[in-house]
């Protein structure tokens, strides 16, 4: 239980905030309009999912928050909210509110406690229906320090979403970048200096081994935490930044395993579901699914730094979806695979291009992880400032 600080006065929501309900524009939407429609996936989602509309109903201010009143797919976007904080235009939908603190609230604030209270998760259980009423919402009841506090850790938090923000636009930027000197040097759009010799169409079949992974069944009955166990390697083993396969979570046993497909360090895997066609490097042995290509005995061709970047390339990834869909199956399958065809330079070249894409990966792959020890740090700081057990001078 959390011990706030005595000053700080336990309020509710209709003690500090005006409430207001959108209504429905089913029959308002535009391709291109005037005012932002504020809707249920727009809030979860931070105001990347867009319609418009010409006339505008029930509008949202600067200072203002919405506040998601109704279930959506993702089971929590009833603790959903959206800080109006710039100059555009907007109009609240059907099952969203409008909370429109009073002068001595600091909007930022209030927006910040709500959208990380439990009491709104607590009328969603994830699988039924749930709506929000008026009266849910204005009883909702909290802790409030003085507005100079309640400015000051504000300015705080939205210093850390503001850096979260430039951090996150510059790993859009540099990821552009990336991919478009991988598709150039990748296809031979761009050679670099020191190589002139023609490239040689091939399919992935001609020097790549390609096997499907299996699965002993039922699988339950071979996991083991046992030492003697064998890495089952799963999509969930799978690095979120990066290419190399370095960890596994579960073990199977040695009779599963010979029920299964071995992997190798420097093999190749595909999913046929999952990240559709992603590539990934082994870097320890295990056995895989049948939810998983295994590619290997690539080397006298191609270069394995090189080739994870081929495969990952919108020329090939293409190819995957054409194949696939014109063999009317919706994952990708060995055969489809064996038929892409790819183009390959020189082994020298093959390595030159990888070096020059693995600089940039390395530069993406940092910043990425310093977004997420920023946002970790900045949900420390969140717990702390907003209950008062890290208080700012003012």
């Amino acid at each position: 239980m959390v011990n706030y600080p005595s000053e700080w006065k336990e309020k509710r929501l209709k003690d500090v905030a005006e409430y207001r309900n959108g209504k429905a524009h089913e029959k308002n939407v535009v391709e291109h309009g005037k005012y932002i429609i504020v809707n249920a996936k727009f809030v979860s989602t931070d105001g990347e999912v867009k319609k418009y509309c010409d006339k505008q109903i029930e509008p949202l201010f600067k200072g203002e928050i919405a506040l998601v009143l109704s279930d959506i797919p993702n089971g929590k976007a009833l603790a959903k909210t959206f800080l109006v904080n710039k100059n555009n235009k907007y109009s609240l939908n059907q099952r969203i509110a409008g909370i429109k603190p009073h002068n001595d609230i600091n909007s930022y604030f209030l927006a910040k406690l709500m959208s990380r209270n439990d009491y709104f998760l607590s009328f969603n259980d994830g699988i039924n229906q749930t709506n929000l009423s008026v009266g849910n919402v204005m009883n909702f009841s909290a802790k409030y320090p003085t507005l100079d506090e309640q400015n000051a850790i504000a300015d705080t938090l939205s210093a850390f979403d503001k850096h979260i923000k430039n951090l996150t636009r510059l790993i859009e930027k540099k990821k552009a970048i990336r991919d478009g000197a991988l598709e150039d040097l990748i296809s031979g759009r761009i050679r670099l200096d020191g190589f002139d010799d023609e490239w040689k169409e091939i399919v992935l079949d001609d020097f790549i081994k390609i096997k499907r992974g299996a699965s002993p069944r039922p699988i339950e009955k071979y996991l083991t935490s046992s030492n003697t166990g064998v890495n089952w390697i799963k999509i969930g083993d799978a690095p979120r930044y990066g290419k190399y396969i370095e960890t596994v979570i579960e073990k199977i046993t040695p009779q599963g395993a010979s029920h299964s497909v071995t992997v190798y360090p420097g093999d190749f895997l595909l999913s046929n579901s999952m990240s559709f066609g992603r590539p990934y490097i082994m870097s320890v042995e295990g056995c895989i699914h049948d939810g998983w290509l295994r590619l290997y005995d690539f080397d006298t061709k191609a270069d394995s730094e090189f080739l994870f970047y081929l495969l990952s390339s919108t020329y090939v990834q293409k190819q995957y979806e054409s194949f696939a869909a014109g063999s009317g199956v919706q994952n990708l399958n060995k055969e489809v695979v064996k038929k892409v065809s790819v183009t390959l330079p020189s082994l020298d070249e093959q390595k030159a291009i990888a070096t020059i894409l693995a600089t940039m990966d390395k530069e993406i792959v940092s910043l990425e992880k310093e977004l997420d020890k920023m946002e970790k740090i900045r949900e420390g700081a969140m717990d702390d400032l907003l209950t008062g057990q890290v208080r700012l001078k003012v």
